[in-house]
């Protein structure tokens, strides 16, 4: 015991001693440049350090503007980390000159055509003295170096200071780098150490393991958040705060970068904020109180508000309120995971949420997506914990959250009120009356959050869903907009019923579940594992009460985007943000059941047992229904939509795809992905299609194919006949720059009432055929 003590006061010493060094040497090597400047013929004045790279965002204290001449002199030390050739390139719109140790290594004119942009080097490790100057008017000035492998990048954080550093503080900033890269290796040799360590103590004190073990996925949970957040902030800083940034994130930002792989950064500058932002910005600057009239639901513009005031007004404040809410996210995503399935399903689920290199992306964009997927999910938390336990402490928070949620999408009424109607009848267990009071409460609660925002609406606007339909002009695109443009006149305009069917399908499968799972700078194969175990383990969250309950918020969340995703816009990434955590649950779900299975007998015998009780027909005839609707689902309406196209009166597409095997009868190989498309290719045999027409209606077609031999100068010659009768022969070329368009005209008297087949014989590479019904005469 005192020989742990001893040891556990030695760890606590030296960790004291390594933040009281950070805190010592930190202040004693000032990352940056020193700035001098001013107007042309005017003494320059000196702004101090500015930023971590030479960058005309530093004239902004002096009021210098860029179309008018003036002179800057950045001049600091240059830290060279290993000795070698390297190349320092520079892009600007003014003259600059560049001198390292007093040698002028780089001179460019302004806006001259054959400009010297680049210069090599060969230095050796140590400082070295850095001076540019830029001569105005200059808009654009970036330095970038081009490694002796031909890799580009910016000057690192601490490798332009100031003034020489001292040797303790040089040893520190490469005993921070050195950290830095062995910190993945520091964690793994602490893992495989903690192991055995755990199972001494739960042989020698059972009950301090089990304390250990309940604690430790908290713990891990919350280093997760820590690490979900510093990457959020070094993305904020990296795209959208490059300019005034505050001291302390020039020293907070290298450690970051060396916390993870070098091929994860944000290096892509945003321009000024557009859009659904921009539109934020206005509304919070306007809001003089939570519930007036707006067609922008409340919540995320009192979060705009609130960043716009802690940030002193400038608009990286809507940046920061969707980046605190996407970090919250990550604690709220391990809550719901861990209550709903197991500790080890949250922890899966926050940590694909804290690091997918999208999700971080977005979340400094400056969108509500973030606010209502925290929202989302800490309403399905409150709902799962409601149906545990039946309190009304959990009844009024559901009702809180669930306001939260829809007074920042008022969309949400398709999850809310199917939720709480639900929690109104299950679970059976429970006494009906208490089931029915907790939801009314919750209810309740709800709607005296939400409703003065829909009455402000109503009274001003004269329309409740004011905040839905004043955005539906949005979809249209450049398209014209009717005078009674609205979400269900849309849809009315454009009602068909298997294209509905169709849009919904895809809606709620492909999309949005494949434009998911990008971890492509951590470990690429991390997205396709973790998008498998999800399809494996959704179906396991359907066996038990909770899991149903986060089918259910998942579904009817996502049932208003399924029909929008192919309107105009509608099929932004971030718009179903909020199914993400639970496609990342599902993946937690199916590791905690794999990983059971493996390790525990008992488990084991538990899963023989269940299928043993469950009868085998119900069981089959289900399984048989649900695999024949897929099938019908994806391989028939592909078909259908087309049909019913053309039987309107619209033109339809056929295009080569994994689900167009409906339309190719014959003499067609499999389809093959391209860059762009799917296309099939058809080798000489005779190739059949099966295609819908309209009965007694001329058609036009336009086949989309090229050669199968692009460097044949005289392509192959096609003929091409529907239902046997001939409709033209082509002799195909080859143009690189686009594929070849072969029109065909049909006449009414060769189309059948069904089944039409139009035969193609010839070597050709398939894209897609347009079918294009003639106009039918209106009756007066």
């Amino acid at each position: 015991m005192l020989a742990g003590a001893f040891r556990a006061c030695a760890a606590g010493a030296c960790a004291l001693l390594l933040v009281a060094g950070a805190v010592v040497l930190w202040p004693a090597v000032e990352p940056g440049l020193l700035l001098e400047a001013g107007r042309a013929g005017e003494p320059s004045r000196a702004v101090g350090a500015r930023g971590t790279r030479p960058d005309l965002g530093a004239l902004e204290p002096l009021r210098l503007r860029p179309d008018e001449p003036f002179t800057a002199r950045f001049s600091g030390i240059w830290r060279v980390a290993r000795s070698g050739p390297r190349r320092l390139a520079v892009a600007s719109d003014g003259a600059v000159q560049v001198k390292v140790d007093d040698l002028e290594v780089l001179t460019r004119k302004a806006l001259a055509r054959h400009a010297r942009d680049q210069a090599p080097l060969s230095l050796d490790a140590g400082p070295h003295r850095f001076v540019a100057t830029v001569q105005g008017p200059a808009t654009q000035l970036r330095f970038t170096l081009i490694e002796e492998g031909g890799q580009t990048r910016e000057f690192g954080t601490y490798e332009l200071v100031t003034r020489p550093p001292s040797r303790a503080v040089e040893l520190w900033l490469r005993a921070g780098a050195l950290a830095g890269r062995l910190l993945p290796f520091f964690a793994g040799a602490a893992f495989a150490l903690a192991v055995p360590v755990f199972f001494r103590l739960r042989r020698r004190d059972p009950e301090a393991a089990r304390r250990l073990l309940r604690l430790a996925p908290s713990a891990l949970a919350v280093v997760v958040f820590l690490y979900g957040s510093a990457l959020r902030l070094e993305a904020l800083f990296d795209r959208c705060w490059r300019e005034e940034r505050p001291a302390w994130a020039e020293r907070l930002l290298p450690v970051v970068r060396a916390i993870h792989p070098r091929s994860v950064g944000w290096t892509i500058p945003r321009g000024p904020y557009t859009g659904d932002p921009l539109a934020y910005l206005r509304h919070a600057r306007q809001m003089r109180h939570f519930y007036e009239s707006r067609f922008r639901e409340p919540m995320f513009v009192a979060a705009a508000k609130v960043g716009l005031v802690v940030m002193g007004g400038r608009d990286i404040g809507i940046s920061v309120a969707s980046m605190v809410f996407s970090a919250f996210a990550i604690l709220a995503i391990y809550a719901l995971g861990a209550t709903a399935v197991s500790p080890l399903a949250g922890l899966v689920a926050a940590a694909g949420f804290a690091l997918d290199q999208w999700v971080v992306h977005w979340s400094v964009e400056g969108v509500r997506d973030d606010a209502f997927a925290f929202f989302i999910v800490l309403t399905t938390l409150l709902a799962v914990r409601f149906h545990d336990t039946g309190a009304r402490r959990e009844a009024v928070g559901l009702g809180v959250a669930a306001a939260g949620t829809t007074l920042t999408r008022i969309t949400s009424f398709s999850v809310i009120v199917p939720l709480f109607l639900i929690l109104a009848f299950l679970p059976r267990e429970r006494p009906s009356r208490d089931r029915i009071r907790g939801a009314l409460l919750a209810g309740v609660v709800f709607l005296a959050l939400t409703a003065p925002f829909m009455v402000s609406c109503w009274i001003v606007q004269g329309d409740p869903f004011h905040s839905i339909n004043a955005v539906t002009p949005a979809y249209y695109g450049d398209g014209a907009v009717p005078k009674d443009a609205s979400v269900l006149n849309m849809f009315r305009a454009s009602f068909r019923p298997f294209r509905l069917l169709d849009t919904a399908f895809l809606g709620y499968t492909s999309y949005p579940f494949a434009a998911k799972w990008h971890f492509e700078g951590f470990w690429p194969p991390l997205g396709s594992i973790l998008s498998i175990l999800a399809l494996l383990g959704a179906p396991l969250l359907l066996l038990h009460g909770r899991g149903r309950i986060l089918w259910l918020v998942w579904a009817t969340t996502l049932f208003p985007f399924v029909f929008t995703w192919r309107v105009h816009g509608g099929d932004a990434w971030r718009l179903t943000l909020f199914a993400y955590p639970f496609y990342l649950i599902a993946s937690g779900a199916a590791l905690h059941g794999i990983l059971r299975l493996a390790g525990s007998r008992e488990s084991r015998r538990e899963a023989k047992s269940w299928l043993d009780r469950q009868p085998l027909v119900p069981w089959a005839a289900a399984l048989t229904g649900i695999t024949a609707a897929l099938l019908f689902a994806f391989f028939g309406l592909y078909y259908l939509v087309a049909g019913e196209a053309v039987r309107s009166g619209r033109s339809a597409i056929v295009a080569a795809s994994p689900r167009d095997h409906l339309f190719f009868v014959r003499g067609f190989g499999r389809p093959l992905a391209t860059p762009n498309m799917y296309v099939r290719n058809s080798r000489g045999e005779p190739a059949e299609m099966r295609i819908p027409l309209r009965p007694g209606t001329d058609h036009r077609l336009a086949l989309r194919i090229n050669p199968l031999d692009p460097e044949r100068k005289v392509g192959e010659t096609v003929r091409v006949a529907l239902n046997g009768a001939s409709l033209g022969t082509f002799a195909l070329a080859f143009d690189p720059d686009r594929f070849g368009a072969y029109e065909l005209a049909v006449p009414a008297a060769l189309v059948k009432a069904r089944d039409n087949r139009l035969q193609l014989q010839g070597g050709f590479v398939f894209w897609y055929l347009t079918i294009e019904p003639s106009p039918v005469p209106e009756l007066r």
